[in-house]
């Protein structure tokens, strides 16, 4: 599994990272059996305090929400083809385990430029 296993609670003094955000939503949407949009608004209520906390600008919640979905619908994707082991496939993986490690979370902007570090 690209994102490793599924993790209840986003916890630390940091930002979540892509990572941590994508295995809180597998623990709403395969452990708890939620559906995809409702495993997303349940990532956004937790990501939320962290951004507010350190007073960072966000996106719309319909936004965020639809990026967290999209994430999810990347990794499917990719672990599809997970057995094939082909090269293109591996720097696939490759390229999403990078924009998972990514700190800060999944939808931050900078106060000076206002352009978007994202995951997506």
């Amino acid at each position: 599994m690209l994102i490793g296993y599924p993790l209840e609670h986003l916890t630390g003094a940091r930002l979540p990272s892509g990572r941590d955000v994508m295995r809180n939503f597998v623990f709403y949407h395969l452990t708890l059996k939620k559906t995809v949009k409702e495993s997303a608004q349940l990532v956004y209520d937790q990501l939320m305090p962290f951004w507010l906390k350190s007073r960072l600008p966000t996106r719309r919640k319909d936004h965020i929400i639809k990026k967290v979905t999209d994430l999810y619908k990347e990794h499917c994707n990719l672990m599809k083809n997970d057995a094939r082991g082909n090269e293109k496939d591996l720097e696939n993986q490759e390229k999403f385990s990078r924009k998972l490690v990514q700190d800060g979370g999944v939808l931050r902007f900078t106060v000076e430029s206002r352009s978007l570090f994202s995951l997506f």
